[in-house]
């Protein structure tokens, strides 16, 4: 499969609340690539080889943000804005509505790219560019070592005050990134795209679904008021649609290539869990080529979360696949 070809972009990143615009500028990419060729379903997902043509996405529009302009949600949202320069390569974003999780990517046209996989159990999503150039120091004055590329921007968004009201059929809430303490000079100032409005943000449902249901003892928030969690007494499963070349990548079991799904009770944690544990299992899109990522949460102790998310998810505003349990 072909991957991104970039056409390097000089910007500017804009200073919240009128201050002076940040003097650095860098080179970044538009969303234009050699086209990304579809990949075919592989034999263990069913031997399906048709492509698809549609959004892998479940949502569809733009955020909108202070400071550095909309961000795209997926390619087809872009290209409705932008027909003059088109994307050719699949790029999309997922909410799950019953976890109340961000994934994938978006793509913003002063900054470039933005990680919605970046935390997804806080909610924070990140711009790649300033996250890789946080650390980065002067180039050109040996003396000063403080990092200044994008004004000591880190780039992070918290996205935990968003969420989908079903009831009322469109996203409520707004995000925030800004750093009230970086910039440059004698005093801090703040910098950052600001706040951001999902007034323009859809809940759709995607033409070519890429998603995966993973669940430890049914739940994707499991919880027990007695610690430790014992060895081997979860049960991991998951179901998926659209992927392939599945693996755990990370959490308290074995990290190795997995199935597209299994279902039955053969999948255990590794180890005992004395707090808070995360398993996390990560697949390839079929179409678009993208990983797929879906983590599922173990705790334990008199002041967890109580098992928020225990009920599997339903329903037709649903992106999730219930898992169907067969004994082993």
């Amino acid at each position: 499969m072909a991957y991104e070809q970039i056409l390097q972009k000089k910007h500017t990143l804009w200073r919240v609340v009128g201050v002076a615009l940040i003097g650095a500028t860098i080179g970044f990419f538009l969303p234009s690539f050699f086209s990304l060729q579809r990949a075919s379903a592989k034999e263990d997902n069913g031997g399906a080889t048709e492509s698809c043509t549609g959004t892998s996405g479940n949502l569809e529009g733009y955020i909108t943000t202070d400071n550095v302009g909309p961000i795209y949600l997926s390619k087809e949202s872009w290209n409705n804005d932008n027909p003059s320069k088109p994307s050719n390569v699949d790029f999309y974003v997922n909410y799950d509505t019953e976890r109340k999780m961000w994934s994938g990517r978006g793509w913003n046209e002063e900054v470039g790219w933005v990680n919605f996989d970046y935390d997804q159990q806080n909610k924070l999503a990140r711009f790649i560019a300033p996250g890789k150039e946080y650390d980065r120091t002067h180039d050109s004055d040996p003396n000063n070592d403080e990092p200044v590329e994008w004004g000591n921007w880190r780039g992070i968004a918290d996205l935990s005050s968003v969420y989908y009201s079903v009831q009322d059929g469109h996203f409520m809430g707004n995000a925030r990134d800004i750093d009230s303490s970086t910039g440059e000079g004698d005093s801090d100032e703040p910098v950052g795209s600001g706040n951001w409005s999902f007034e323009n943000v859809s809940l759709v449902k995607p033409d070519c679904p890429e998603q995966i249901n993973l669940l430890v003892n049914l739940k994707s928030r499991y919880h027990q008021k007695e610690c430790p969690i014992k060895e081997k007494s979860l049960i991991i499963q998951w179901t998926s649609e659209g992927v392939h070349d599945c693996k755990s990548i990370a959490g308290p079991w074995e990290l190795i290539s997995r199935p597209i799904q299994n279902t039955g009770r053969n999948v255990h944690n590794t180890s005992d869990i004395e707090a808070r544990a995360n398993f996390t299992i990560q697949c390839t899109g079929d179409y678009t080529g993208a990983n797929v990522v879906k983590t599922a949460t173990a705790s334990c102790g008199e002041n967890g979360d109580g098992g928020e998310g225990d009920e599997p998810c339903t329903g037709p505003d649903c992106p999730l696949i219930v898992p169907k349990l067969i004994e082993a």
